[in-house]
């Protein structure tokens, strides 16, 4: 079958490598479209350390290809849950699955989903209903990421929240504050970004300069303020935006340090929570059901679609250059 094959970094190639196994338990799936998240671009520049080779890539919907002893049927729709914990430690007994030290990540440290075929536990597999199009579908998986982040801020209807941030992930987020009857108030450094922020029903936006971490435009001072930009500066603001008593929820996967006084957090009576993926399978099926519903369209964050897997390396090489906004799709089989 064709894979995109990570050799090592920026060294993406098409390769034919072997199907996979599937094993007990798992069921195997065509895939038919894939996003290019943040995290795959950091894979492919060597931000983030991986093994080589590794086939890319975590964002993907497809079809059942072969159920196994799974419900699943022949040719069924399903959204890819790609992060899948031992559920077998302590840290998966005490409920915490998603950040399980040895659990399994599709495109970073297991085969991943640019490819024709994946096997994935059944369970991980998740129904579509025939109402969601494979332009939302797509869009699930980052979805989740946002919605956990949601749940864990005990964001309510009504409820006054700050975002830092507004790429891929932090537009997805404002599209689930808003679902939740949050009103938002987002900052970026791009006013593109800032203008999708307000289509997708923010309330208000901020414009911020490169390098703000001290000072605070007043718009930002919320009870809740979210960081999805991955940037040491926007912990910092976002640590400053706080009102008293507040809680900080941090997305973002930034790699450098972060300034905190410990005397100004503690007395401000801060809480800083990090929010990593998705507790399984909750948080998966609530952004289904989201989608389902119409709450949310992550179709609209799709700013280009490839229509054949040959060309995914040039586009990850051009996307490694130039941070671009919206999100990326690619049709695996070439049927748009």
């Amino acid at each position: 079958m064709r894979a995109i094959v990570l050799e090592g970094p920026r060294r993406a190639v098409l390769r034919d490598v072997p199907e996979p196994r599937r094993a007990v338990g798992e069921v195997l799936i065509a895939v038919q479209r894939a996003g290019i998240c943040g995290s795959d671009v950091a894979v492919f520049r060597g931000d983030r350390p991986v093994e080589h080779p590794l086939v890319m890539g975590h964002e993907a919907v497809g079809r059942i290809a072969d159920p196994g002893e799974s419900e699943h049927t022949p040719g069924s729709r399903v959204v890819i849950e790609p992060n899948i914990p031992c559920r077998r430690c302590d840290v998966c007994r005490r409920g915490h699955g998603n950040v399980c030290p040895s659990k399994r990540s599709l495109g970073m440290n297991w085969p991943g989903v640019f490819a024709d075929l994946i096997a994935v536990p059944s369970e991980f597999a998740h129904p579509l209903p025939d109402r969601i199009r494979l332009e939302d579908a797509v869009g699930i998986e980052p979805l989740a990421v946002a919605w956990h982040a949601v749940a864990a801020a005990q964001v309510t209807e009504g409820s006054r929240v700050a975002l830092i941030g507004c790429g891929a992930e932090g537009l997805l987020l404002v599209q689930a504050l808003v679902a939740c009857g949050a009103r938002v108030v987002a900052a970026d450094l791009r006013a593109e970004r800032l203008a999708l922020a307000r289509q997708l029903g923010a309330e208000s936006t901020v414009h911020v300069s490169p390098g703000t971490r001290a000072s605070v435009d007043a718009r930002l001072v919320a009870p809740v303020v979210f960081e999805a930009a991955g940037a040491a500066a926007a912990l910092e603001l976002a640590l400053n935006a706080a009102a008293p008593g507040g809680r900080i929820v941090a997305l973002g996967l930034g790699a450098s340090t972060a300034n905190l006084m410990p005397l100004d957090f503690v007395r401000r009576g801060l809480t800083l929570i990090g929010s990593l993926i998705y507790d399984h399978p909750t948080d998966f099926q609530a952004a289904i059901d989201m989608v389902h519903r119409g709450d949310i369209q992550p179709a609209a964050l799709v700013s280009q679609v490839i229509d054949k897997l040959e060309a995914l390396p040039a586009m990850l090489s051009s996307l490694a250059a130039h941070d671009t906004d919206g999100k990326t799709v690619v049709d695996i089989r070439g049927q748009a």
